[in-house]
This record gives C-alpha cells, structure tokens and sequence, in this order.
C-alpha cells in the first residue's frame, strides 16, 4: 500500500515476523514490483480459549515536513478462514462489501482493523499555518481486497 501524496512518502512495507506458535505456514503475497501487499497465514491451530497474537513490522513511512497530517489511520483488511467443522467459515474484516466479499452476513460492515502512525511533532513539528493539523484514513481499494485476501480454497 502506498502511503503517498501529500501526506507521508515511502511506502508501507509490511514484513511477517518468523513466529510459528499459531500458525506453521506464513506466505507473503508480493505485486510485480515485489512489495508486499499481504500475507497469508495458514495451517494453523488455536484453541478456542486462548488468545493468539500474529506478529509482524512495518516500516518505511515518513510525513513530509510540510504535510499537515499529524497521524494517518491505515485500514488492513483481514479474513479468517476456518475449516475446522469440516465446512468452510470466514469472518471478514474490511468494513464494506466488494465485488467478490459481498456477503454481509460475512464481512463487518463498518469495522477495520487499523494500524495508526503517529508524527512525532517533536522532531517532525506542523507548520504555523496548519494550526491543530488533521488525520488522514486510507484503505485498500476493492480490487486489491478482491484480489489479495482470499486464499486457495477460502473464496466467498
């Protein structure tokens, strides 16, 4: 995802971190430029009692100095496939329907996930003319949900 314009430059590199303590197999999914545009997390078991944690980084945002973004919201969007009972059940977590998620008995209506990015204003402070500053929201666009979030076998 690109966090660009007049905001913040660089890109939003997510990394997956090595940590098979839910889930054994873990798969990047890389565009052709080679960025990591999601990751997939599969073959994994997490008794229904306990809470499991997923690991992973993100790097490579910076707010302009001239940007009057004081945090940007980045909506992620997150399947859970499971297979367990023996029929396939997903809970989607992108917050509106897509032409291939368009269950809404499915998908959460009005809720992402979201990773906040504060500007440190101490060493990166808003300019005079942008008094208290603003928030800025970006989310993945339908084609890429559609396109990076099912997984072989989990298609709606």
């Amino acid at each position: 995802m690109l966090v660009g314009g007049e905001h913040a430059q660089s890109l939003l590199n997510p990394e997956a971190i090595q940590n098979n303590n839910v889930f054994k197999t873990i798969e990047p999914l890389t565009d052709k430029t080679g960025v990591v545009r999601a990751i997939h997390y599969s073959d994994g078991k997490l008794p229904t009692d306990l809470l499991g944690i997923i690991p992973f980084k993100v790097s490579g945002v910076t707010f302009k100095e001239e940007s009057c973004a004081t945090r940007v919201q980045v909506r992620i969007g997150i399947a859970d496939w499971c297979h367990h009972t023996g029929t396939p059940q997903a809970d989607i977590w992108i917050g509106r329907l897509t032409p291939v998620f368009n269950d809404a008995q499915v998908v959460s209506l009005g809720f992402w996930p979201t990773l906040t990015i504060n500007r440190d204003l101490t060493t990166n402070p808003l300019p005079e003319s942008c008094g208290e500053g603003y928030e800025v929201v970006l989310e993945p666009s339908d084609q890429a949900i559609d396109q990076y979030l099912p997984m072989p076998g989990f298609i709606p």
